[in-house]
């Protein structure tokens, strides 16, 4: 089953087309890397494929539905975009940005802390659980966003 299907996708962010007819499949599973220069457009696709830029025509569909039909709560319960730069400067703990990933989920505290739990092993950060985001490396930081 295609989880995203873009078919002829324009977008333009500011004005003038950057993404020109974008045609994508990716099933379930299925791993993708995109590699370019720096301004092709790489960061405005996947800008526009979760949601913050809009597409100027064409389709694109996210688990058999379209884009446009998904709310924003739902598209971040099945979808996730991490940035190059973090401007997330609030003197959180790991345990609390971490947490912040669970907010569209609504399940409650017990669940929530089990998938910090979960996510701090698969990230292999445990051992920065109670540290201030502010005084990680910035190799740190990117694991904790991921």
């Amino acid at each position: 089953m295609n989880v995203l299907q873009l078919e002829h996708v324009n977008a333009a962010p500011w004005g003038s087309i950057l993404l020109k007819d974008i045609g994508l499949s990716l099933d379930a599973g299925q791993v993708l890397g995109i590699i370019g220069p720096n301004g092709a457009g790489k960061s405005t696709l996947l800008k526009t494929i979760s949601g913050d830029i809009p597409i100027q025509s064409g389709s694109l569909v996210i688990q058999g539905k379209e884009h446009a039909l998904w709310n924003r709560r739902e598209l971040a319960r099945n979808m996730a975009f991490l940035q190059q730069l973090s401007l997330l400067n609030f003197p959180y703990t790991v345990e609390e940005v971490v947490l912040l990933g669970r907010t569209p989920h609504e399940t409650g505290s017990i669940v929530d802390g089990e998938a910090l739990t979960e996510a701090l092993a698969y990230a292999d950060i445990e051992y920065l659980r109670g540290r201030l985001y502010t005084q990680l490396s910035g190799g740190e930081k990117q694991r904790v966003q991921l």
